[in-house]
């Protein structure tokens, strides 16, 4: 009897193991996954519509802004004062721009004044465009002159020297117009940095404006549907 059931139970052991050749064609292979995975119930958006009138606007890019500007050129002449013979200086003609800052040029187109830098001469302006002639250095008095020293200009040092200087004086108020993306204000073939407040042209003088900041209000409407 228990040869009996030792080879029943040997039998039973041996049925259990199955062996499956990979290689083989005829096999069909199978993969189950063990995870389970929630069931997928699809969710419908509450979605609700409404027909509104669009405008679509950016702030103004471009502006128009007022501006002032000044310029004053010196045309000198130089000489050497003599007691006898007047003669001429080396290098004795020479020109200049005069540097003029804000609030003389604001005098200069507000009160037609302004003072030739390097001396006490002060110029009265009847029009925006004015050439004077005076003596800047020394004096000539009733066709005879008198030194004024020595004078430093240009590189060079004259001894007894007298200056005679052709002034010329303009000024101009205008409107330029502003790109405020592009940080630049034109004045027709000009264009400055506008940021800055000012700029010098060789053309124009030293130009001058105020900086401002695009308004709120300032817009331009690009697209109004209806």
């Amino acid at each position: 009897m228990f040869k009996l059931l030792l080879v029943l139970s040997c039998v039973g052991f041996s049925q259990a193991l199955v062996a499956f050749r990979c290689g083989d064609q005829t096999i069909n292979q199978t993969v189950i996954s063990l995870v389970h995975v929630p069931e997928c119930k699809p969710i419908t958006p509450n979605i609700t519509t409404e027909t509104v009138d669009v405008v679509i606007s950016q702030r103004s890019i471009q502006d128009s802004i007022d501006y002032i500007r000044c310029s004053m050129t010196l045309k000198h002449h130089v000489f050497r004062c003599g007691k006898l013979v007047d003669t001429e200086q080396d290098g004795g003609y020479y020109s200049e721009v005069v540097p003029i800052s804000k609030d003389t040029c604001k005098d200069l187109v507000e009160r037609q004044i302004i003072i030739v830098p390097g001396s006490n001469l002060m110029l009265n302006l009847k029009s925006n465009k004015e050439s004077f002639s005076a003596t800047t250095w020394g004096v000539i008095e009733e066709g005879s002159c008198t030194p004024g020293g020595t004078l430093h200009a240009k590189g060079h040092i004259w001894e007894n020297a007298v200056r005679n200087t052709e002034i010329e004086v303009e000024y101009h108020r205008g409107s330029g117009i502003v790109n405020y993306e592009n940080d630049e204000i034109n004045f027709g073939q000009t264009k400055c940095k506008y940021s800055k407040g000012k700029c010098y042209n060789v053309d124009l003088g030293d130009i001058f404006w105020d900086n401002l900041t695009p308004a709120c209000e300032d817009e331009i409407c690009y697209y109004d549907h209806n």
